[in-house]
């Protein structure tokens, strides 16, 4: 039997970030059979995707995926039915399109797994709240009857769960992309700082917070490049109001590709992100993946990271331990850098288990392989 994978945006979307991340690494690298029902547009488009079948199955190498151009609840409805799905895993927890997959499915006895994604954060939560607090409030009345299962990517992801919808979920961490191990980082120079950060233009990303850790480095020259989808056209043009010294420039670089960013990651000495809440962190995953030290916030999974010898990871009410960091790492040369980041490799063996993930996924969407099926496993 197939698992059908619904989630608002997919590939060949470029705007996603995360999540899309997270779906295309379990179908490719979780050996079931799969179905994705996505919409036809990508995350704050209304421009459809090019050269591409609208509400038609189209095959790919590792699933067969549906691109909706309707909101149609009957046309939903008459998807999933035609369809013996043994589980439905639905990619967001608030979002339109997951709603009317739960009312879809109400009456079904085919198993619900909900991956909120970092929705339940405090911190997101926070975002359009009431309307969030009277969804929640009907969510715990259809759980009653539908009895959903949840999937959380961390165990602090795990604990909001618990504490906002008082049910159980399964820890499985996302599976990393795979990346080119053959990684060339250029040389740091002294008094130079390039600066990468990756992340939807929102006020989660924190993106202010960075700005202002380096309005007043001593460089003498220091680059911030970001890279991301416009999500909050208000919060870019505050950020793009902060003062920073002449020696700091700060560029918005816009929405780039995964293939893109393989590219540019060798461009620079470090990734910064002090979000306000990562249940995983993809962008933070494949910069320690190109041996690109980062610099986080502790609201991820990924922490003691300066003993690791990938980075550094620091409450955000310590605004002056990053500033440090950021003027000795401006201060810094080669040298350095070959002596205090030597772990990703062991980081990318010891902390992502994909192995393990990759069979506890297996058992969370109840995938069985051909062998096990015929001696009835």
């Amino acid at each position: 039997m197939k698992t059908l994978i619904v989630t608002g945006y997919f590939l060949p979307g470029t705007n996603g970030g995360g999540p899309v991340n997270s779906i295309n690494n379990i179908v490719k690298n979780v050996e079931g059979k799969f179905d994705i029902i996505t919409k036809s547009t990508d995350v704050g488009s209304r421009i459809k995707y090019q050269d591409i079948t609208f509400n038609s199955w189209l095959k790919k190498e590792n699933y067969r995926i549906k691109y909706l151009d309707t909101k149609k609840f009957i046309y939903i409805y008459k998807t999933i039915k035609d369809k013996n799905y043994k589980v439905i895993y639905i990619n967001s927890l608030f979002s339109e399109f997951s709603i009317m997959f739960y009312i879809a499915t109400l009456f079904s006895r085919t198993q619900i797994v909900i991956a909120p994604r970092g929705e339940l954060n405090k911190n997101a939560l926070n975002m359009k709240s009431i309307k969030k607090k009277i969804f929640i409030s009907i969510f715990k009345l259809m759980n009653k009857k539908k009895k959903y299962k949840f999937h959380a990517t961390s165990v602090k992801e795990q604990e909001d769960i618990k504490k906002i919808l008082n049910v159980n979920s399964v820890v499985i961490s996302n599976l990393p992309s795979k990346i080119e191990t053959n990684v060339k980082r250029k040389e740091k120079k002294i008094g130079i700082l390039n600066i990468m950060m990756v992340a939807r233009i929102n006020k989660m990303k924190n993106i202010h917070f960075a700005i202002t850790s380096l309005s007043d480095l001593n460089a003498k020259s220091v680059v911030l490049d970001i890279y991301g989808p416009l999500e909050d056209k208000e919060y870019l043009n505050y950020c793009k109001k902060l003062k920073v010294n002449k020696n700091i420039q700060i560029n918005f670089k816009g929405s780039r590709s995964k293939e893109e960013l393989a590219i540019l990651y060798s461009n620079y000495d470090l990734f910064y992100l002090p979000t306000l809440g990562e249940n995983y962190g993809h962008a933070i995953i494949e910069a320690i993946q190109n041996q690109l030290p980062v610099l986080i916030s502790n609201n991820t999974p990924w922490i003691n990271l300066e003993n690791k010898k990938v980075g550094f990871d620091y409450p955000l009410d310590d605004v002056e331990k990053y500033k440090e960091t950021l003027q000795k790492l401006v201060d810094s040369g080669e040298t350095y850098y070959n002596n205090k980041f030597t772990g990703f490799i062991e980081f990318i063996k010891n902390e992502l288990e994909v192995d393990e993930n990759i069979k506890k996924y297996k058992s969370l969407l109840n995938i069985t392989t051909d062998f096990e099926s015929r001696r009835g496993l």
